[in-house]
């Protein structure tokens, strides 16, 4: 079964929200406790993993994400009344399910803290995830990238999702030159993610389909703070048409699915089939009441090759390798490919 193309005009809850079974919580709990007992990082620590209902949680996951719509929303995942290292193990066990976290930042932050910092994300040293602003639609650097909700905003902070199967399939109807368009590189900025001696833009297209293989890779914000370097290849008129026409679909009030995270509440989406983005947010005026997720960047088991234009980005495009994510100026040694456990 391949993975298809959807309008959130189309889906139902069933079909993309999954709660939390009592054994898989059991499961997750005793694991996590035992984890955080561990005088070790996370990054060593696989305990738990291959309990049978963990297993099972694995298969249904995965299908979703690469046979399904490319991405789910677990609900009851159990947060309440544990401490903020149990919580970091539950979350840390899920993504391990699914594959290797790999690194957020130059940092090297395998878990990243969502949440409004004040900042001004035109400042290219900056991030949107550290602010409040409204998120354009937008793919991230990795394979797979999962949030958990600890606290939801006080107002506003709405999630979308949108398939890129079906911004595609709208394209080869409606616009197929400005498909093509889009199958060209496009350069976009690294915001300061690069290697030294490597250029600070980097070309590759928005849409790919290599071997049978559908993969998209969108951030329009970067595309476009691309041309600050006055050596990365300028945008054509057609390549503004093709960026407009995405973004014509993904505006349009059918096209993506629109929900609201709460507390317990785990979404993974696959970045090659499914982009998203949020709304603004507001906080509340105590600390206890400001929005906050936490955010995994995964390389999966058994993932597929992705196009030779992504190794600049992901490091690797071999099927099965940890790629993906942003190298750390400390990198964590890792094995060249990774085995499910």
């Amino acid at each position: 079964m391949e993975p298809y193309s959807w309008t959130g005009a189309e889906l139902s809850d069933r079909e993309w929200r999954r709660r939390l079974a009592p054994p898989e919580c059991s499961a997750l709990l005793e694991s996590a406790r035992e984890i955080a007992s561990i005088p070790k990082t996370l990054v060593d620590i696989t305990v738990g993993l291959g309990c049978g209902p963990l297993k099972r949680l694995r298969n249904k996951l995965s299908h979703q994400l690469y046979r399904g719509m490319g991405f789910v929303v677990l609900t009851g995942v159990p947060v309440d009344d544990e401490p903020p290292e149990v919580v970091e193990s539950i979350f840390w066990i899920i993504g391990r399910l699914l594959g290797v976290p790999v690194s957020q930042s130059r940092n090297g932050d395998f878990i990243g803290v969502v949440e409004d910092k004040g900042i001004d994300i035109r400042d290219p040293r900056f991030r949107g995830y550290e602010s409040n602003v409204p998120l354009p639609f937008h793919t991230d650097r990795c394979d797979l990238v999962a949030l958990l909700c600890l606290k939801q905003a006080e107002k506003g902070g709405e999630s979308l999702v949108a398939s890129s199967l079906r911004v595609r399939d709208e394209l080869a109807e409606k616009w197929p030159d400005l498909l093509d368009v889009l199958k060209m590189p496009f350069p976009q900025d690294l915001r300061g993610e690069h290697g030294p001696g490597e250029q600070p833009w980097a070309e590759m297209p928005i849409i790919s389909e290599e071997d049978g293989i559908f993969v998209a890779r969108y951030l329009r914000s970067f595309i476009e703070a691309s041309q600050r370097f006055p050596d990365a290849p300028r945008l054509t008129s057609a390549m503004v048409a093709a960026l407009d026409a995405v973004d014509e679909i993904l505006g349009r009030e059918d096209t993506p699915l629109r929900f609201t995270m709460e507390k317990g509440d785990l979404q993974i989406l696959n970045n090659h089939l499914v982009m998203h983005s949020r709304t603004e947010f507001a906080d509340g005026t105590a600390s206890v009441n400001r929005r906050k997720l936490l955010r995994l960047w995964i390389s999966p088991y058994g993932s597929c090759r992705l196009p030779h234009s992504f190794a600049r980005l992901f490091g690797s495009v071999e099927p099965g390798a940890i790629r993906g994510g942003v190298p750390s100026r400390d990198p964590v040694k890792q094995s060249k490919s990774i085995d499910s456990p």
